[in-house]
């Protein structure tokens, strides 16, 4: 099951396991950009959630959505860590690049796999990895991917939150 959720500046397409009824997956697009074909009412259980993702996007990062509907379980303990520490540790407003969350979880020199837990990240604004830059300053990707639209996504959050970055390449 799946459903969107209209964050003003973007959509976010929820999907819900089935077995466990908690949130699998948060995917970013841009407004009116969702596939919304199968996409159901936003199921009573997970109303709240979905009223903190859209204040976390209207609040510049401010208000963060509970872990608490999300299936932690779907993460390895080195994926939590990193992601724990951006949640935790970079604020809104801030980033970080790869190297220093890698150093900041106590794995100097993971920088390559921190950016793969990053690119993985199954629950962007929960885990807020668009904070999360390049050492030479440059965006990087997001959600997966390197694309125009990923970038643009990242790159209209970090504003949002009142960041402007020098992007010498992407």
């Amino acid at each position: 099951m799946k459903f969107v959720v209209d964050c003003g500046i973007l959509d976010a397409v929820v999907s819900v396991s089935r077995r466990t009824g908690l949130v699998s997956r948060v995917e970013l697009c841009p407004v009116g950009a969702a596939d919304r074909s199968g996409c159901s009412e936003v199921p009573r259980h997970l109303a709240g959630f979905a009223a903190e993702i859209a204040d976390f996007v209207s609040s510049g990062g401010n208000e963060r959505p509970s872990i608490e509907a999300v299936d932690l379980y779907l993460l390895s303990p080195f994926a939590l860590k990193a992601l724990r520490h951006i949640r935790d540790g970079i604020p809104p407003g801030a980033v970080a690049t790869y190297g220093e969350v890698a150093r900041a979880i106590g794995r100097p020199g993971a920088a390559r796999a921190v950016g793969r837990v990053m690119a993985r990240n199954p629950f962007p604004l929960v885990f807020p990895c668009h904070r999360v830059v390049r050492a030479n300053g440059g965006v990087g990707g997001f959600q997966g991917g390197e694309s125009q639209e990923a970038v643009s996504l990242k790159t209209l959050l970090l504003a949002n939150e009142g960041v402007v970055l020098d992007i010498p390449g992407m």
